[in-house]
């Protein structure tokens, strides 16, 4: 293991406190991760592994997805986070003389300064302002992200063109609009931030100018914005890294903690003859744009060329690699163990769990996000036809979802039409109550869950256990970033006749203090 600490990383910003492990070597943060796995799942304790560390070449430059605020001056932009931090106004508040009662052992509002006579002595006021924290340079970033960076601040700084289209007779000259933010109708001024997420680029605005004119003329609404025409008239050839290839404008008004808001996220740049995949659009979408974008086949019975599957930027995503198809192949080992007729798969995000099954076994999956469930039913067609020779560029997503060896065999059953994949969107908690959904579910079954870090809700860990009481799954897998709630609900199930038999933390996120863990679940019997 490799001793440097994050820290002393020349291309660490050393004021940035995101990662909360970078003062301390590895193998020290796995130490850690390690002894908190043990307190927290303890009642396991012969069933708990020790971590699995992230490979070497893995532990920095992992991070393929990024949400990035910019702060401007007067020549450069930088990217980064804000933070809030407390520091003097200068003034001084006089509280109200409270006298403190004689003989009393506490003073009323224990911290307050008091003084020999008992009367609250006057204290300085402090305010919160807001610090930009640049990532320029964070060495978590994979290289293409770093590289992109520097493309983009150079290209704000600079007044070279070779980064600019040519357009007949411009308005300004556009490096100078980029350099100029002082401007109350410069188009930079709206530009919040950026996200990263491969191989897309979202630029963020929190202003939306066009708005009448979007609403009146679909057609023209985009093309009037000065910001949108700004960033579409850039030459991303040239400022894009592989594998990001596509470049988008979206509008969040109320851009904070929710990046993406319920305006459109708009094209700006995709690589020619490529196909934009439309799930990464909402349906608010111009029609004059939506016309360009072809829609997935969904649904097992289509016999169409399916789309090149390209991750929708609305839904989440993993960003581990090894370890997460480390931990999906032995998912998958325990799933299937109890030969099943279907996997139902809880909180199934973009569905790719489903890639890693046999063409023989049917798939359920449940998904609060429209655009990730969508996804979703078109990844699976998409991998048994083209180990039937029906389309060319299917199932590509194999660094992060490798086909089982057991699906390319010669005796592997064909892909039956009839068989159920389907995603369902909703939350867990609604659709394991509709009866619809519990008409599919066969009495031979497994069950996979990878919940949010908050784990399984009050109200989803009770129609989920009413459907176990009705139809108990063979076996369950449970994939956890979170020990605390994993272990109150593994306490759950275990009330329901399931006994831990594996437990594997996972060190996904190298220099912070999070982790994964596998958990395997089997009934008594």
């Amino acid at each position: 293991m490799s001793p440097l600490k994050l820290s002393e990383n020349p291309s660490c910003n050393p004021l940035c406190s995101a990662c909360h492990y970078k003062d301390l070597e590895y193998s020290i943060q796995l130490d850690r991760k390690q002894k908190w796995a043990e307190k927290q799942l303890g009642r396991w304790g012969d069933c708990l592994q020790k971590i699995r560390a992230a490979p070497e070449a893995e532990r920095l430059a992992y991070r393929s997805k990024s949400w990035m605020k910019c702060e401007f001056t007067q020549n450069s932009v930088s990217f980064g986070m804000h933070r809030s931090k407390r520091v003097p106004n200068g003034s001084v508040r006089v509280p109200r003389s409270v006298r403190v009662p004689s003989g009393s052992v506490r003073a009323p509002n224990q911290g307050v300064p008091v003084s020999d006579d008992g009367v609250r002595a006057p204290r300085v006021s402090v305010k919160w302002e807001k610090e930009f924290i640049s990532w320029d340079t964070c060495p978590l970033h994979i290289k293409p992200i770093q590289q992109i960076i520097k493309n983009l601040r150079l290209l704000y700084s600079s007044n070279s063109q070779r980064f600019l289209q040519s357009t007949p007779e411009p308005k300004h000259s556009l490096p100078q609009e980029l350099k100029t933010i002082s401007q109350g109708d410069d188009p930079s001024s709206a530009w919040v931030g950026i996200w990263l997420g491969s191989p897309h680029l979202v630029i963020v605005s929190n202003e939306w100018r066009p708005q009448a004119a979007l609403h009146s003329d679909p057609q023209l609404g985009p093309e009037i914005d000065p910001q949108f025409k700004l960033f579409k008239s850039l030459n991303w050839n040239k400022i894009l890294v592989p594998p990001f290839d596509r470049v988008w404008y979206h509008c969040n008004p109320q851009v904070g903690r929710k990046i993406f808001g319920h305006h459109p996220i708009l094209p700006v740049y995709g690589p020619p003859n490529s196909e934009t995949k439309s799930d990464a659009v909402p349906n608010q979408l111009p029609d004059a744009v939506s016309a360009q974008i072809p829609k997935a086949e969904s649904g097992a019975n289509s016999k169409t060329k399916a789309v090149d599957p390209v991750h929708p930027i609305r839904a989440f995503r993993q960003i581990a690699q090894t370890l997460l198809t480390e931990a999906r192949q032995k998912a998958i080992q325990a799933l299937l163990e109890p030969q099943p007729s279907m996997v139902l798969d809880l909180y199934c995000g973009t569905g790719d769990l489903s890639l890693l099954l046999p063409p023989h076994i049917s798939w359920i999956g449940i998904e609060l996000s429209k655009h990730a469930a969508e996804f979703a039913n078109t990844l699976r067609i998409s991998r048994l036809s083209s180990n039937t020779g029906n389309t060319e560029n299917a199932g590509n997503r194999a660094n992060s979802c490798p086909l089982q060896e057991q699906d390319t065999q010669a005796g592997a059953p064909d892909y039956n039409p009839g068989l159920l994949h389907q995603a369902f969107v909703g939350a867990v908690e609604h659709r394991l109550r509709d009866h619809r959904v519990l008409a599919m579910i066969p009495d031979s079954y497994t069950l996979y869950l990878n919940p949010p870090r908050s784990g399984l809700t009050d109200e989803a860990r009770e129609s989920l256990m009413a459907l176990i009481r009705e139809k108990p799954p063979a076996s369950l897998v449970y994939l956890s970033c979170s020990a605390s709630s994993l272990s109150r609900d593994l306490t759950v199930f275990e009330e329901l006749g399931y006994r831990v038999k594996f437990l594997q933390p996972y060190d996904f996120f190298p220099q912070t203090e999070h982790f994964e863990t596998l958990a395997i679940m089997k009934t008594h019997s």
